[in-house]
């Protein structure tokens, strides 16, 4: 075990330079459906980091943090494979989702996730994004979130007024890091877990 801590800190951990948020973009620009405000938390959002001029790969990630579903939890861990993304060159979204703790429940985060997806295929071309190479990574309660996505995705409606909706929401590839994967065995998961029967009824 020591030594595989090791080489996890090695492949992250070299991750120094300074990775700056350098945009923002709310999924719903007519407000997400369920919303119960205006408030940030009512407000899915992508947030952009991008790889230095001239190592972008055509590669794009959406980043779900975990957080059980009560709370967006961004850690040591985390910040460092996001910035192990941007130097190998691929543009890391990071996803603010709707959760439990803000009043939020299924199907809120999935209808966020599947958003994020289909509005990044709608805008590769912006994002110099091979359409072929949008995927998703996600953290425990993210993994799951990843993993639902990866699992429960659809094609989109060719009818939507919403371009971005005409858009599957199908990943490319997925990553799942310590994902709840199965919210019935307790074995897998914390009794009381707040997401537990919101995910597990579903």
């Amino acid at each position: 075990m020591r030594y595989a801590l090791t080489f996890y800190g090695l492949l992250f951990g070299f991750c120094v330079a300074h990775v700056q948020a350098q945009q923002v973009i709310p999924l719903f620009p007519n407000g997400a459906p369920g919303a119960k405000g205006t408030g940030d938390n009512d407000i899915p959002a992508l947030t952009v980091y991008r790889p230095e001029a001239g190592k972008a790969t055509g590669t794009g990630i959406v980043f779900c943090p975990g957080g059980g579903y009560s709370q967006l939890s961004f850690n040591t861990d985390r910040e460092n494979v996001l910035k192990w993304l941007v130097e190998k060159g691929i543009i890391v979204f990071y996803l603010r989702y709707r959760h439990g703790g803000n009043g939020y429940h299924y199907p809120a985060p999935m209808q966020d996730v599947q958003r994020a997806l289909r509005w990044l295929r709608h805008r590769a071309t912006d994002y110099q994004l091979d359409a072929a190479k949008i995927g998703i990574i996600g953290f425990s309660a993210g993994g799951h979130l990843a993993a639902w996505a990866s699992t429960r995705f659809d094609e989109g409606n060719p009818n939507a007024p919403d371009p971005v909706d005409r858009q599957t929401s199908r990943p490319s590839f997925a990553v799942l890091f310590y994902p709840v994967i199965n919210l019935t065995d307790p074995a897998l998961y914390a009794p009381g877990f707040p997401a537990a029967p919101d995910w597990a009824q579903s």
